[in-house]
């Protein structure tokens, strides 16, 4: 079992703030981090790079040293040589975090064996309506696309498409990579949750039984990960004025999160709880403006609380988390007695 006993500032690099801000988040995952360590990986992947950060804090942490800084060089050259390529806005963190565990993804992938699928479905709800269409539909997704990060990052949901005149209804399971949240009408995230799960009317949709374009939709959550990445929609392009622009509202969110209402209902998998807690673990900040800024983050280390700007990491009180820089939350799952 990895054991990191203190924080380690990372140094900059030149504008990698937002990077070292998404590391911070990942070494807290302790869980995904020890099963990473137990992988083999070849030697010029990204996440070898990060396996070997992770076996030198490991180190680190055992030896009395007063030296808390790490300076993450190759794994910022692996990561800019293939990370400029894909991205369009080069130094946001939400996007730099899903490019990486996109990459380890793609390194990790393995077979999805039949003990797997039962393993998948043991914590996926169901009821009598979808359960065989979500082993079938598992099987079709995870073919040539499952890995750890499914495990740990990943979950499934259904999006259930409803016909409003002749009730036919079809359920198709999806994997979804965190939840992305509009800030716009809500000063919460118990409201901005609300508005992402609300039913939708679909326009054009023709139903596939009578054809009739009545049809709406709503997502329900069949499992959720070990790591749920909340990021709310800070960014957004404006094309009357042809740029990007910035919200800058301060969205309030809890330590403590009760996934409930937007679970799958009916729920006949007597494996898996009714509710799921979360408790907050990381949060990415980012301050100034759409086109520029520097990023820090907070983490709850061994229930203290630590804000890390690049290699400058102070302790502070839990009520100084709350901020309107917040961007990136990430929750981690914790059992139900």
């Amino acid at each position: 079992m990895i054991s990191i006993n203190k924080p380690y500032g990372l140094m900059n690099l030149g504008n990698t703030c937002y990077m070292n801000s998404v590391l911070q988040t990942l070494f807290l995952c302790c869980d995904f981090n020890n099963d990473i360590v137990r992988n083999n990986q070849e030697q010029k992947t990204l996440i070898n790079s990060y396996k070997t950060i992770i076996i030198r804090m490991m180190q680190r942490s055992k030896q009395v040293s007063k030296v808390r800084k790490l300076k993450l060089t190759q794994f910022i050259n692996t990561f800019r040589k293939q990370f400029q390529h894909v991205s369009f806005h080069q130094q946001d963190a939400h996007e730099a975090l899903q490019f990486i565990l996109g990459n380890f993804h793609d390194t990790l992938l393995q077979d999805f064996t039949s003990e797997d699928l039962i393993e998948n479905i043991n914590s996926m709800r169901y009821n009598k309506e979808i359960k065989n269409e979500c082993a079938k539909q598992l099987m079709t997704m995870y073919k040539k696309d499952y890995s750890l990060i499914n495990k740990y990052f990943y979950g499934q949901m259904s999006n259930t498409i409803k016909c409003n005149k002749c009730n036919h209804v079809v359920n198709r399971v999806e994997v979804y990579k965190g939840i992305e949240l509009s800030i716009e009408k809500s000063k919460d995230l118990f409201g901005c949750l609300e508005e992402h799960f609300a039913e939708e009317q679909l326009e054009g949709y023709k139903c596939d039984k009578c054809k009739k374009t009545e049809c709406s939709k709503q997502i329900v959550l069949l499992n959720t990960p070990k790591y749920l990445l909340v990021t709310l929609k800070r960014f957004t392009f404006n094309y009357q004025l042809n740029r990007f622009t910035k919200n800058t509202k301060n969205v309030e969110f809890p330590v403590y999160l009760h996934f409930k209402k937007y679970l799958l209902q009916n729920n006949e998998n007597k494996k898996v709880n009714n509710s799921d807690l979360y408790k907050l673990t990381s949060i990415i900040n980012h301050s100034g403006g759409p086109n520029n800024g520097h990023y820090t983050s907070y983490h709850n280390f061994k229930n203290k609380w630590v804000e890390c700007d690049d290699d400058d990491v102070t302790f502070m009180d839990e009520d100084k988390i709350f901020t309107p820089g917040a961007y990136v939350l990430v929750y981690e799952k914790k059992e139900i007695n």
